[in-house]
């Protein structure tokens, strides 16, 4: 990707949250609207116009599913000049009004619009796993100089798309674990445990993230056991871009839909990579119940 491109699609996600026009990116871009948006075309294979409508309904989906936010506020934060305006382009793209979709148990990756400032060249594969408790508390609890960490982090300044602030968090808080916990080999003695999801609460109605990270089982947590999991070895810095890979591109192509009531969390280990943070194991994602599948259609 060109450096003019990657500085225009940063610069369109920092603003998905305003009443973004051609006329405006055409300025920042130096360009008149007609000759952007054919070089965009060109470039990505989806007009411009259609690819900031994609991606604020794919930012107004996640803040319904992760927030307390009242339709109105989200309407207001995804940039949209109406409600009315929000809930048309929302039932064209999902089929369902925004209010169904809240009540639905299930996330739907199915039109989501990915960031194309992030990218991810190499080979993705998955496999599904289903947890047996019992197994997964003998996997852990195997280190007892680690303590558990925990950190609550809101997301009030949605200056970015939530995806994106979700990951540079997530991001920051694996970092900060690697320079308290640097190791110099993964072996199972040194596996860990990070959770990540959000925490919907009645006292706040921003998204709230809640991160943990430990060697204690996720037993209690679940509810349903069955996760699909993704194999991920490179620098910590690189894991955004990864994730973002898979939720919204190969969990999109393979119409894989993620369950909404437990958080994703990465089983594995930190390691030295060229003197810098390395990070290695798998990434698991909850699938919904089938029944729950049945039940939502």
């Amino acid at each position: 990707m060109t450096a003019f491109f990657h500085d225009l699609l940063i610069w369109i996600e920092n603003n998905l949250h305003t009443n973004l026009k051609i006329e405006n990116i055409s300025i920042k871009s130096g360009y008149s609207k007609w000759h952007l948006q054919r070089m965009f075309h060109k470039y990505f294979g989806i007009s411009l116009g259609r690819y900031i409508r994609n991606r604020k309904i794919t930012n107004a989906a996640l803040l319904i599913k992760m927030s307390q936010l009242p339709m109105v506020e989200i309407c207001v934060e995804s940039g949209f000049s109406s409600q009315q305006t929000f809930t048309r382009f929302f039932k064209k793209y999902y089929g369902v009004t925004p209010g169904y979709y809240r009540k639905t148990r299930f996330i739907s990756s199915s039109f989501f619009q990915r960031n194309l400032a992030m990218s991810w060249n190499l080979t993705v594969k998955h496999e599904n796993i289903i947890f047996e408790h019992n197994i997964v508390s003998s996997i852990h609890n195997r280190r007892n100089d680690f303590k558990e960490e925990q950190q609550e982090v809101v997301l009030s300044q949605r200056n970015e798309s939530i995806e994106s602030l979700f990951y540079k968090k997530l991001t920051r808080f694996i970092l900060d674990l690697y320079e308290k916990f640097v190791i110099s080999s993964c072996s199972e003695s040194n596996h860990l445990t990070i959770t990540a999801g959000f925490k919907k609460t009645l006292s706040v109605k921003d998204p709230v993230i809640l991160f943990t990270a430990g060697d204690a089982t996720l037993s209690s947590a679940v509810t349903y056991n069955e996760f699909i999991r993704f194999y991920y070895e490179g620098y910590i810095s690189d894991l955004e871009n990864f994730i973002n890979y898979v939720y919204f591109n190969y969990m999109l192509e393979n119409k894989i839909k993620r369950r909404d009531s437990d958080p994703d969390f990465f089983s594995g280990c930190f390691f030295e990579k060229e003197n810098k943070g390395g990070l290695k194991g798998y990434y698991y994602i909850p699938l919904p119940d089938k029944c729950y599948l049945e039940d939502d259609k």
